[in-house]
């Protein structure tokens, strides 16, 4: 897209570097531990990590699941 984000590509300008910016800097609306439905002291970050790492457990689960079925 830009220097400031080299890895982030947008096609047919959908959204505006404006908004991106905002998004960059936390001032776009949604980006607050309230919207979430968390304390407002909450820090994001965290639930975020604690959310992959379940996620990453249960898809271990998964594919443990998938091969005990495949060896029956």
């Amino acid at each position: 897209m830009t220097a400031k984000y080299p890895s982030l590509r947008v096609e047919g300008g959908f959204i505006a570097a404006e908004i991106i910016d905002d998004i960059a800097e936390g001032k776009a609306a949604g980006q607050k531990p309230r919207d979430f439905g968390f304390a407002d002291q909450t820090r994001l970050i965290d639930q975020i990590s604690a959310a992959w790492s379940d996620a990453r457990g249960f898809w271990q689960s998964f594919l443990a699941a998938c091969g005990k079925a495949a060896e029956k």
